[in-house]
């Protein structure tokens, strides 16, 4: 049974269960709105560089003013991966979309796809930062 498990285990992390994730968020497109809009390109960029500013940006105020300090062995270059790691949750912005957005399926659509191509490059780029910046830490 473990064997089964770990075989599948890669399948249900990142294929399934963001299905899931999505399905449950309750994302249709139905106006046809798209990054051609503006609005989808601005909330891209926000979400990114909201979630990168305001973690990494309270994380060092909390250094610089001795609130906290960096674990052992962990570099700042890590904390700005993991800000870009938190632009991946997208349920709430989709949920907040919903409630601003109502009644114009256009904006809407635009918004959700703002929103699911930020928390996509969010993701990657997060990855990215982080898997580059242990290699040259190793």
């Amino acid at each position: 049974l473990q064997h089964l498990e770990h075989k599948l285990h890669n399948w249900v992390a990142y294929l399934i269960m963001p299905l899931f994730a999505l399905s449950n968020a309750g994302v249709t497109f139905q106006g046809g709105g798209s990054l051609d809009s503006m609005l989808g390109g601005i909330i891209a960029v926000c979400l990114i560089a909201g979630k990168l500013i305001g973690v990494s940006l309270f994380a060092w105020m909390g250094i610089k003013l001795g609130f906290a300090e960096l674990p052992e062995g962990v570099t700042f270059k890590q904390v700005i991966g993991v800000s870009l790691l938190a632009g991946v949750g997208f349920t709430m912005s989709i949920f907040v979309a919903n409630l601003a957005f109502f009644g114009n399926d256009f904006l809407l659509d635009s918004a959700k796809a703002g929103i699911l191509v930020g928390s996509l490059i969010a993701g990657v780029s997060g990855y990215l930062v982080l898997r580059l910046g242990s290699q040259k830490q190793a």
